[in-house]
């Protein structure tokens, strides 16, 4: 299914360059085939509507020219460059194909719809407004164009000959013209957008790339072209709608100053013409074989895009698979692969990864543009192995599955998910990660969490509260389970008192709420995060039996990453309770009155969005409003927030292991948070509580910078 639905969209891609090739011969009339420029050529007097000879001689003919030798060579190398098309778009499908199953095509409607939304909408890529603008340009000038040659097409193919209407009349032509003008002026000005941005602001995202710069002259080589042998047509036919065409008259007319001889505009009609009609077939025949591949690639790789919770990483079939994770580039799916074609290069990714900006290794952009010359150089073999090869070491584990390479990507590419990949087979084949973690790993078997403490220490943060223990006898289960996590519960004094701050907090609302204190285990969320995948399914499955046999319906937890794998991932392995946002259920409870706020806290603080709670989960506003509008906090913002957050540096498993290169996540972060000139910093995570707090420890801002929880603010202000 999934190679017939890959087929499919090479044919329909083929089909368009076909169909817009074919568009050469019915603008004959036009443009090519007597150097004329419109009904003019027909028509000596057009609002009369009386043929002339040429005229006469084109109706004879059944509304066509005789083929011309100069027709001939033209549909000659438009074949070759169909030819080199088609072998160039095989020879991708091909390496793609090397690859295990993988591409989905399920919710069909949804995927058109992000189709449209993304490519002729452009909506991801307009959020770098001047690369976007330039791009969105390009974009539609080159679809308004393919509008107008179907137009003709159908008017020539199919109305003119069977019923002998002309669509394009007297009338409607002139702004035809002018519709085809415009179009040309906003491809034009967008091809010099990117190159203004490429060539004179230089973002260091973009790089030096040859192939880059070639594609951009052609392109404004091709557009001034058309414009100049638009324009001279124009100059020596005297068109009575010269002024409809004001960008190629303009152009031409400074031409004709330099050659004022009819005979030499003509010769410099003709090479106009055919400098215009060479680029434009070798720009189409260079799409497989160069970055312009994107075009096709990149919108397939959207209609393809992964559907699933942003949060959720796809389940490993640990029983029967005969390889776990990625080791080689064929271990990769289709998707996968065909994702390293789809990468534009733009640099977003790179843009906005921590592990980058804080001087690490690690590049999402290096990752795919290398897996993607691997992938080229393996068709011989596809033995070779990946880490230690086009990847290394460092780059995969100094990943924090922070998912900004996936929020910034226009063109929906997954970097982290190959990430993902290779450090599973890298644990699960070849028990290669760092010392670190191998503790980590047998603490999560013996005891349940990452740090060993066990299950006698799991209610150490209750203190003296009276709290449902639902696995004691006779003990109901009450609407709600709270889930303390292993860092609310066994961590630090710090981490115990937000998540006791949880339990007064619902106590005070009156909600029924429970733990499963010694019988709660972790999550999995470190282990997934490592590549453990047999360790995560080991302890999710054990979670879900223990749910299911004291009937949880409701869970809610103050643990971002407890949050995202209960929500997001325990549903694909059998569990199905009700996961609430513990946020929305305090605001829920504050605008129902059922909790009070007795005091403003009335002091000024910025709040750092936790990767797992917002670009996971995209809890944004609800944090935002508690401060804000219930609690009384005055918010001053940093200047990275919400999709753009900087992460703390404790995700996908660093928060146990040490920082070998670059500088340090969270004291980069705190570093920022300080020049918002504020108090402090609200957190919505334990993890990065335990991460900040270090931070200011090490910046010398123990007694000068506050750190503080959500949970806490509100306990303070209705407690």
């Amino acid at each position: 299914m999934q190679q017939m639905n890959a087929v499919k969209s090479l044919i329909v891609f083929l089909f368009f360059i076909v169909f817009t090739l074919t568009s050469a011969h019915a603008t004959e009339y036009y443009s090519f085939h007597m150097a004329g420029s419109d009904c003019t050529m027909c028509h000596d007097d057009v609002s009369g509507g009386e043929l002339n000879d040429v005229g006469t001689q084109f109706e004879e003919n059944g509304y066509r020219f005789p083929i011309t030798q100069k027709e001939i060579l033209f549909y000659a190398l438009s074949g070759l460059a169909i030819l080199a098309i088609f072998f160039g778009l095989f020879r991708r499908y091909k390496l793609w194909s090397s690859g295990r199953p993988g591409a989905k095509m399920d919710r069909i409607a949804k995927r058109w719809d992000g189709l449209f939304v993304n490519v002729f909408g452009q909506d991801k890529i307009l959020k770098n407004s001047l690369a976007g603008q330039g791009h969105l340009l390009l974009f539609w000038s080159f679809t308004l164009l393919g509008i107008a040659v179907i137009f003709i097409l159908i008017q020539e193919y199919i109305v003119l000959p069977l019923w002998g209407v002309r669509l394009i009349n007297s009338y409607f032509y002139p702004f035809f013209r002018l519709f085809l003008d415009i179009s040309g002026l906003i491809g034009l000005i967008g091809a010099i957008i990117l190159a203004y941005r490429r060539y004179i602001i230089k973002p260091k995202e973009l790089g030096d790339n040859l192939d880059d710069g070639l594609s951009l002259l052609f392109l404004i080589v091709v557009f001034l072209t058309g414009f100049l042998a638009t324009g001279i047509r124009n100059q020596l036919y005297q068109s009575e709608w010269t002024n409809w065409a004001p960008v190629a008259s303009s152009l031409a007319w400074g031409l004709k100053l330099v050659v004022r001889e009819e005979e030499g505009l003509k010769v410099c009609f003709n090479v106009l013409w055919w400098v215009h009609s060479l680029i434009g077939l070798i720009f189409l025949a260079a799409i497989p074989y160069s970055k312009l591949l994107h075009a096709f690639t990149s919108s397939l790789n959207i209609f393809c895009r992964n559907l699933e919770p942003k949060g959720a990483l796809p389940v490993l079939d640990i029983a029967s698979s005969e390889t776990y994770g990625a080791g080689k580039i064929n271990d990769f799916t289709f998707k996968h692969l065909l994702e390293l074609d789809a990468c534009t290069q733009c640099g977003r990714c790179q843009e906005n990864c921590p592990a980058l900006i804080s001087e690490k290794h690690l590049n999402p952009k290096s990752i795919v543009q290398n897996l993607k010359k691997h992938m080229e150089a393996s068709s011989a073999s596809n033995s070779a192995t990946l880490i230690g090869g086009p990847v290394t070491d460092e780059e995969i584990w100094e990943c924090t599955t922070c998912l900004n390479c996936i929020e910034h990507c226009p063109v929906f590419i997954e970097p982290m998910l190959k990430i993902v990949e290779m450090r599973r087979n890298a644990v699960l084949e070849k028990s290669n990660f760092p010392a670190e973690f191998k503790q980590i790993f047998k603490n999560l078997e013996i005891f349940g969490d990452p740090k060993g403490k066990g299950k006698v220490t799991r209610e150490g943060w209750v203190s003296n509260l009276k709290i449902n223990r639902i696995y004691q006898k006779d003990n109901a289960t009450p609407e709600i389970l709270f889930w303390a996590g292993c860092i609310g519960a066994t961590y630090d004094e710090r981490s115990k008192s937000t998540t006791n701050a949880v339990a007064k907090i619902f106590q005070k609302a009156g909600v029924s709420f429970g733990i499963l204190g010694k019988e709660e285990f972790c999550c999995g969320d470190p282990a997934r995060r490592i590549g453990n995948e047999y360790l995560f399914q080991k302890l999710a499955l054990k979670n879900i039996e223990t749910m299911k046999k004291y009937g949880v319906k409701k869970l809610v937890t103050h643990c971002p990453h407890c949050f995202n794998t209960f929500k997001n991932e325990y549903p694909a392995l059998g569990a199905d309770f009700e996961v609430i946002d513990i946020f929305e259920f305090i605001k829920t409870l504050l605008d129902q009155g059922k909790l009070e706020v007795k005091s403003k806290i009335g002091e000024s603080f910025t709040y750092h969005d936790p990767c797992y709670l917002g670009r996971y989960n995209l809890v944004y506003e609800t944090p935002r409003d508690i401060l804000k509008s219930h609690i009384g906090v005055n918010l001053t913002e940093m200047e990275r927030i919400k999709e753009t957050s900087f992460c703390c540096g404790a995700g996908g498993g660093n928060m146990w292991r040490g920082v070998s290169a670059g500088k340090r996540m969270e004291n980069l972060r705190i570093q920022e948070a300080v020049k918002t000139e504020v108090k402090g910093i609200v957190t919505a995570c334990p993890h990065c509580d335990i991460m900040f707090d270090s931070a200011i420890q090490q910046e010398g801002m123990g007694y000068t910078f506050k750190l503080v929880n959500l949970i806490e603010l509100v306990k303070q202000a209705v407690l």
